[in-house]
């Protein structure tokens, strides 16, 4: 190969690669850039309990229109509450409590 040939093929790879560098670290600089903003940027982003205390009062306000709501249809059809969690219901005398179903055992069979 001539010596002229030889030098234009040497500058031609390494400013190839030097301009694929610089491309490479270009992209990768526009992409964290990206990330960033569409993050907030770190230090103003939320944290967990933030973001769980934001959706309790949002839910809160959602739905305290809708209880209100239930609670005056349950005042004026006149029915009984229903007993709070755990409360015991007092049965009257001619009911009598069921039995809960028992699970059917299975047995293994080989």
């Amino acid at each position: 190969m001539p010596d002229e040939i030889m030098i234009i093929a040497v500058v031609a790879i390494t400013c190839g690669t030097a301009l694929s560098i610089l491309k490479m670290l270009l992209d990768h600089h526009a992409k964290s850039k990206s990330v960033k903003t569409s993050t907030g940027g770190g230090a103003s982003s939320m944290t967990t309990s933030q973001l769980e205390t934001m959706l309790e009062r949002a839910v809160t306000r959602a739905t305290e229109p809708l209880s209100d709501r239930l609670e005056l249809i349950e005042a004026q059809m006149n029915t009984p509450q229903l007993p709070a969690a755990g409360e015991r219901i007092a049965l009257e005398s001619g009911e009598e409590e069921a039995e809960p179903a028992m699970a059917v055992g299975r047995s293994r069979t080989r």
